[in-house]
């Protein structure tokens, strides 16, 4: 299995002073640590928009995106990119706490809160072709429904 990990650029990135950031200037710790625990089962690539130009093909079996406040149009964008692409679509990130309906339209899955929690149940679940639409770390990651 191929598994790409993608953090898209930021969607103000003209703005001098919103290069400051300091959550935009450091890479997503937790889309690290969820790289890392799916490169245990699969073969990973790591793609980072904000360092350099990034050719997205699709040669992938499921794409994770990072989403956040600053990011989001370009990460919709991108999931429907590789919708399109025939990848399996997963969103993770702390906006998806607040915001998981408008971005629900564009994957997949949603990991809200840590993804990196979510993550082992989430693959397992896939492995096993049932993967569901919506983890929430914060409930332990069990799988929730979005039809309650």
């Amino acid at each position: 299995m191929k598994v790409t990990f993608v953090i898209p650029k930021d969607d103000d990135r003209e703005n001098p002073m919103n290069q400051f950031a300091q959550c935009r200037v450091l890479p997503p710790a937790g889309l690290a640590r969820m790289a890392g625990l799916a490169g245990k089962q699969a073969q990973v690539t790591v793609r980072d928009e904000r360092i350099a130009a990034t050719h997205h093909d699709g040669q992938a079996d499921l794409v994770v995106l990072f989403i956040n406040s600053y990011n989001r149009d370009r990460c919709l964008v991108l999931a429907k990119l590789y919708q399109d692409l025939g990848c399996y679509v997963v969103l993770s990130g702390p906006l998806l706490v607040k915001d998981a309906i408008e971005a629900g339209k564009y994957a997949d899955c949603l990991f809200a809160g840590y993804g990196e929690d979510c993550m082992a149940d989430f693959l397992r679940d896939y492995r096993r072709g049932r993967a569901k639409a919506f983890y929430y770390a914060g409930s332990g990651c069990a799988p929730l429904s979005l039809a309650s």
